[in-house]
C-alpha cells in the first residue's frame, strides 16, 4: 500500500526533501553560494543519469539517481532560506517616509494596525529609494479610520527596531515579524500623517483592493453592522480586521475558528458556483482549456481579494490542480495536489513553513482526506439527514484529530463542543456565501438588495448567537493545557503508527503505537516531578509596572503594583503558569504583601518589612513607600537587590547596608532612574540587571542567580 502511495505522489516524494530543505536552512547558517553549487553538481548528474540511464546505470542502481535529485531538492530548500533571509534593522531612525499600507488596518484601543511598505526616506533635498515593511500604529481617530488597504501615505515617525519584553515563555513576536520581513515599529501621532492617494499598490493589487472594497461596501449598505458585518466580510471576502477580541474568542472557544479564516470550503463553493455558471456554455465544452483558464484566473483574483493568506493560497493552489487535470482529461490524486500546492506555496516563500495557519491548514485537509472515509465507514444511517449529521460529524473529527498537537501547542486551549459548533458553522458558512454572492448579485436592484440585506442579517445574527451559546455552555474549553514541542512529536509519531497500522494491519505498527505511549507517559511523569521540585523568584518586564512571582512546586504567587487599574497581573504571567504548570495563583498589592507578616504567601516565602527569604535566598524590595532602612540602625547581606517604582535610594546606600549580590531594576521606575543607578552600579563594581533591557530576571533555587537574555 505505501509504495502504491509514493508512486501515485511524485510531489509528495518531492516535498520531503524539500523541507528537510528549509528546516536546516533556518537552523544552521549555510552560505547560498553552497546551495547553487550543490543545485548544479547534483542537478548536471541528474540530468545526465536520466538522459544516459539505460547504458550507464543499470535498473537496480537506479536509486543513484535519487540520491542526486534528493540533494538537489534539499539544496534547493536550504537555498531558498539562505537567498530570502532577512536580518532586523537594529537602527533607530526618525525621518519622513513615503509608505504604502500592505494591509487593512485593525483597530486596536488606541490605535489602527498596519503593516506599510516604506518606499522613501524624504528629505529637503532628495529623495532617497527604501525598501522595508514596517509595524505601523496610527493613533487612532476619525481619520485614521479611514486608513485602507493600498493607500499611498507621507508619515512622520521613528523607526525603532521591534524587541521583545525578554519574559519567559512569551510569543517570539520579533522573531514572527521577521519571517514577514518586518524588523521596525513605528508609532504615528495624529497630523503626522496625510494620504497622497488611493490604490497604489500596482495594477493586480489595486483592482483586488478596488473589488473588495466595494463589495465591503455593499455590505455596509445592505445594514450589516457590528458583529454581523465582521464575520459575513471575515468569511466571505477573508477581511478579517474588524473582527474584535471577543468575537474571536467566542469562535475560538467553541472550535469554529476555522470558518473565519478562507480556506477549501470557502474556494470549494466558489468553485462550484463557477462551475455552474460556466456549464451551460457549449463552446466551453469543445475549449476545455479555456474554461480551465477562466476558472483559475477567478480562483486566484478570489484568493488575491482574500488576502492571500495561507489557508486561501493552499485551497486555491489545491484547485487550481484539479481545474487543470480537468482540462487535461486526467483525474488528480487529491495527495499528490496536496502535496504539489505546498511545494509550490513553500518554493515561493519558505517561511511559511513555520507559519501556525498553514501549518493548520495542511493537517486539517490531510486529516480528513485520510480519516473521513474511515470514520464514516464505522456507521450506516439509511435516513438521509441522519447520514449527513453523521458525514459531517466525521468530518469533525478527523479535522480536529489532525490539528489537535499543533492546537494545543500553539494555543493552549481545547474546545469540547467543536462538533456542535461545526454542525453550526459548516452549513451556515455555505448558506452565508451563497447569500453574499446573491447580494452582490442584487445590488442594483432596490427592494430585493434590501430584502436580501434584511435577511443575511438575521442568519449572521443566528450563527454568533449560537457561537456564543455554545462558548457560555459549561466546560465549553479547557485552558492552560500544557503541551511542549518534544510532544508534538510524540503525538504526530503516534497518530503516524495507529494510521500505519489501520492502513496494513501490520502488529510492528501497533506495537510502535504503545511503545511511543510509553515513552510519552515516561516523559510526562518525569517531568511532572521536575515540577515539584521547581522554586523561582520571577521579576518580570511589564513595562510601568512592577510584578513579581514566587515559584514553589505547582504553587505559586504574584506581587504587583501598578498605576493602571486595568493591569492584569495573572493574565500577564499566564505562558509561563501553562509551561511550568503551576496552579492558578493570588495576586496581591507589592505594598501591601511587604507589610503582611506571618502570611502564608507559600510554605517557604518568609518577609519582613523589604526582607523576604524564600528559596534559601534573602531578596531585599525596595518600593516607593517602602525605601531602605537606615544603614545606621542594621546591616545585612541580600543575595538580591530589587528596586521598583523610583524608590528614592542611591546604590551607594543600598550597597552598605545590604550588601547585595547583584542589584535588579525592574521596569517600573524611570529611564533616567535606572540609567542613574546602573551608572552608581558600574561605579561600585557591582553586579547589576535591567529588566528594561535585558528581559525578566530569574533567581532559582540553586546557589546561583541568573538572567534571561
Amino acid at each position: 500500500m505505501l509504495p502504491a502511495f509514493f508512486h501515485q505522489t511524485p510531489f509528495f516524494r518531492l516535498l520531503l526533501p524539500f523541507i528537510t530543505g528549509i528546516a536546516a536552512g533556518f537552523c544552521y547558517t549555510i552560505p547560498a553560494e553552497c546551495c547553487i553549487l550543490a543545485c548544479i553538481l547534483s542537478m548536471m548528474i541528474s540530468g545526465i543519469l536520466l538522459w544516459k540511464w539505460q547504458r550507464l546505470v543499470p535498473h537496480r542502481w537506479r536509486w543513484v539517481y535519487g540520491i542526486f535529485l534528493n540533494v538537489f531538492l534539499l539544496a534547493t530548500g536550504i537555498g531558498s532560506v539562505s537567498l530570502q533571509s532577512f536580518v532586523p534593522s537594529e537602527q533607530t531612525e526618525q525621518g519622513v517616509w513615503l509608505a504604502i499600507v500592505d494591509e487593512p488596518p485593525a483597530e486596536k484601543k488606541n490605535s489602527m494596525k498596519a503593516t506599510v511598505h516604506i518606499r522613501a526616506n524624504l528629505t529637503n533635498e532628495a529623495a532617497s529609494a527604501c525598501d522595508e515593511h514596517v509595524m505601523t500604529y496610527f493613533r487612532k481617530d476619525s481619520l485614521s479610520r479611514r486608513i485602507r488597504q493600498g493607500d499611498l501615505l507621507v508619515i512622520t515617525a521613528v523607526l525603532n527596531p521591534v524587541t521583545n519584553a525578554g519574559n519567559p515563555c512569551e510569543f517570539d513576536y520579533r522573531s514572527y515579524l521577521a519571517r514577514k520581513h518586518v524588523g521596525r515599529s513605528a508609532f504615528v501621532e495624529s497630523g503626522h500623517w496625510q494620504q497622497l492617494d488611493s490604490y497604489a499598490q500596482g495594477p493586480l493589487f489595486n483592482l483586488a483592493n478596488r473589488i473588495r472594497n466595494s463589495l465591503l461596501d455593499i455590505f455596509k449598505r445592505a445594514d450589516l453592522s457590528g458583529n454581523e458585518l465582521s464575520v459575513a466580510s471575515a468569511l466571505v471576502l477573508g477581511y478579517k480586521a474588524d473582527l474584535d477580541d471577543v468575537l474571536r474568542n467566542a469562535y475560538a472557544a467553541s472550535g469554529a475558528m476555522h470558518v473565519l479564516a478562507v480556506s477549501g470550503l470557502h474556494v470549494g463553493v466558489i468553485y462550484m458556483v463557477l462551475m455552474m455558471i460556466l456549464k451551460p456554455i457549449p463552446f466551453l465544452h469543445r475549449v476545455k482549456w479555456l474554461r480551465a483558464l477562466i476558472l483559475l484566473a477567478s480562483l486566484w483574483l478570489f484568493a488575491l481579494i482574500a488576502g492571500l493568506s495561507p489557508s486561501v493560497l493552499r485551497a486555491a493552489a489545491m484547485f487550481s490542480f484539479i481545474a487543470a487535470g480537468e482540462a487535461l482529461q486526467r483525474r488528480a490524486y487529491i495527495y499528490n495536489s496536496i502535496a504539489a500546492s505546498a511545494f509550490i506555496l513553500l518554493l515561493i516563500n519558505p517561511n511559511n513553513l513555520f507559519d501556525a495557519g498553514f501549518q493548520l491548514s495542511y493537517l486539517a485537509v490531510i486529516s480528513i482526506v485520510f480519516l473521513h472515509p474511515f470514520l464514516y465507514g464505522l456507521l450506516s444511517f439509511k435516513h438521509r439527514l441522519a447520514d449527513n449529521a453523521w458525514d459531517l460529524a466525521c468530518v469533525s473529527i478527523a479535522a480536529q484529530a489532525g490539528t489537535a498537537p499543533l492546537s494545543l501547542f500553539y494555543f493552549h486551549q481545547f474546545p469540547m463542543y467543536f462538533i456542535l459548533a461545526n454542525f453550526v458553522v459548516i452549513p451556515a458558512a455555505t448558506v452565508i456565501i451563497y447569500g453574499a454572492l446573491l447580494l452582490f448579485a442584487a445590488s442594483l436592484v432596490p427592494g430585493l438588495f434590501e430584502a436580501l440585506g434584511w435577511l443575511l442579517d438575521k442568519f449572521l445574527y443566528t450563527v454568533n448567537f449560537c457561537i456564543f451559546f455554545i462558548e457560555k455552555l459549561p466546560g465549553s474549553v479547557i485552558l492552560g493545557i500544557r503541551f511542549a514541542g518534544w510532544e508534538i512529536l510524540f503525538a504526530y509519531a503516534l497518530i503516524a503508527a495507529i494510521s500505519i497500522w489501520i492502513l496494513t494491519k501490520h502488529k510492528t505498527a501497533l506495537l510502535t503505537a504503545l511503545a511511543f505511549t510509553a515513552l510519552w507517559v515516561t516523559g510526562a511523569t518525569i517531568r511532572s516531578g521536575h515540577d515539584l521540585r521547581q522554586q523561582q523568584l520571577i521579576v518580570y518586564h511589564a513595562q510601568g509596572n512592577s510584578l513579581l512571582q514566587f515559584v514553589d512546586g505547582r504553587e505559586n504567587t504574584i506581587w504587583y503594583a501598578s498605576r493602571n487599574p486595568s493591569f492584569n497581573a495573572s493574565g500577564f504571567t499566564d505562558n509561563q503558569r501553562i509551561a511550568m504548570h503551576l496552579r492558578p495563583a493570588p495576586c496581591n498589592l507589592l505594598d501591601t504583601a511587604l507589610r503582611t507578616e506571618k502570611e502564608p504567601f507559600l510554605p517557604g516565602l518568609y518577609n519582613n518589612g523589604n526582607f523576604v527569604q524564600f528559596a534559601g535566598k534573602q531578596f531585599a524590595i525596595f518600593t516607593r513607600n517602602m525605601p531602605p532602612q537606615d544603614a545606621g540602625r542594621f546591616s545585612i547581606h541580600a543575595d538580591v537587590a530589587i528596586l521598583t517604582q523610583n524608590v528614592n535610594a542611591g546604590i551607594p546606600e543600598i550597597i552598605k547596608s545590604y550588601h547585595p549580590g547583584v542589584v535588579v531594576m525592574d521596569a517600573s521606575s524611570s529611564q533616567a532612574r535606572i540609567d542613574r543607578w546602573e551608572k552608581e552600579c558600574v561605579e561600585a563594581g557591582v553586579k547589576y540587571h535591567r529588566v528594561d533591557r535585558d528581559g525578566a530576571f530569574i533567581s532559582a533555587a540553586a546557589d546561583r542567580v541568573f538572567a534571561l537574555p
